[in-house]
């Protein structure tokens, strides 16, 4: 499955994701290989990929704040493409990982995004 997710300050591709889990206002998606198409916006929210790289599964989880995401198996420029593609385009992107301390966290986002978070986890 192809992934893109894009900011004006950042992008990220993938093409060996195999699941892409959004957490939206009023429940979870999880898209999977051969998803049907879907849009939907994603307020201050999480959003988790698993990727197979190298025969292991890599998980990476984002913050995401005002995003649209939309999956498609045409593509977004109306090729002949069987692949399923998951495209999200957002204001701002954080990526959570093991390097990020909370005070580093509660200095690139907004208070409200930063209390959301520590509710979320």
């Amino acid at each position: 499955m192809l992934f893109l997710l894009a900011t004006p300050e950042y992008n990220n591709t993938q093409s060996n994701t195999t699941k892409v889990k959004v957490h939206l206002r009023n429940g979870v998606a999880e898209i999977l290989d051969q998803h049907q198409d879907l849009m939907g916006k994603v307020e201050n929210n999480l959003l988790e990929i698993e990727t197979n790289f190298e025969n292991k599964i890599e998980k990476l989880l984002f913050v995401l704040q005002d995003a649209v995401f939309i999956v498609s198996n045409k593509g977004l420029n109306n090729e002949n493409q069987s692949e399923t593609g998951v495209y999200i385009f957002g204001k701002r992107i954080l990526e959570l990982n093991s390097t990020l301390s909370i005070d580093e966290f509660s200095k690139k986002t907004e208070p409200v995004l930063f209390s959301l978070i520590i509710e979320l986890l």
